[in-house]
């Protein structure tokens, strides 16, 4: 056996233990669960899972219209926004989750094609990129800085 056969035995390119505790981390944070919404209909599920993976981020919302529910799979961070997104659905209520994500009521008599508008109009001078309208209960929620979270509040509320 030559020094380098015995050399190569003993090496054993092994990740870095950083990229072994971040898949460790990884696994261990991925969540599921079900959240029912008693009476909904297709659409407003469909609406509800399309705001849970764009604001709150959920990667997997799989609408279940037999049963009136949801199954999400997701980490713990984005299912505690996703829940707190449901409560504000079931209650119909505007409270801040967090200083990045917020929800602000919509008036009942806003059209769909306006509320596209102000959405875009949002974007444009606020620089919020990701929102959505939850229109069966007349809501906008929103994720972006504090800063651009509280013009835009200036902005909806200067309105009323």
């Amino acid at each position: 056996m030559k020094l380098t056969d015995l050399f190569q035995l003993r090496f054993v390119p092994r990740p870095p233990a950083a990229a072994l505790l971040a898949v460790i981390a990884l696994t261990a944070s991925a969540a599921e669960r079900t959240a029912n919404l008693p009476g909904a209909g297709e659409q407003a599920l469909r609406e509800a899972s399309s705001t849970l993976r764009v604001v709150a981020g959920v990667p997997k919302v799989t609408p279940d219209s037999a049963t009136a529910s949801l199954h999400l799979e997701g980490t713990e961070d984005q299912l505690a926004v996703a829940d707190w997104m449901l409560a504000q659905i079931d209650a119909g209520q505007t409270k801040d989750y967090s200083d990045t994500v917020r929800v602000f009521r919509v008036p009942q008599n806003t059209t769909g094609q306006s509320v596209q508008q102000l959405m875009a109009n949002l974007r444009s001078e606020f620089g919020i990129r990701t929102m959505f309208h939850y229109s069966d209960k007349h809501l906008l929620f929103c994720r972006g800085t504090a800063e651009q979270l509280d013009k835009t509040a200036g902005k909806l509320f200067a309105k009323e």
